[in-house]
């Protein structure tokens, strides 16, 4: 097995190790989540696409 580039990208890197990778909200500098549903309970941790886990892929041009 040869050694894989080094990389800081951490989407980069998921995706070098045939890992899916799948889009979710972020956490917003003032601590809310960045969905807009007020009180989100789920900050961070929740998918943007409605289909979720299976919008995952391992491919760095469909995820950009």
């Amino acid at each position: 097995m040869s050694a894989l580039p080094r990389t800081n990208d951490p989407i980069l890197y998921y995706t070098q190790r045939g890992w899916h990778v799948f889009p979710i909200h972020t956490r917003r500098p003032d601590g809310t989540c960045d969905c807009g549903k007020p009180g989100c309970t789920q900050i961070a941790k929740h998918p943007r696409t409605a289909s979720g886990l299976k919008d995952a892929s391992k491919e760095p041009g469909v995820i950009a």
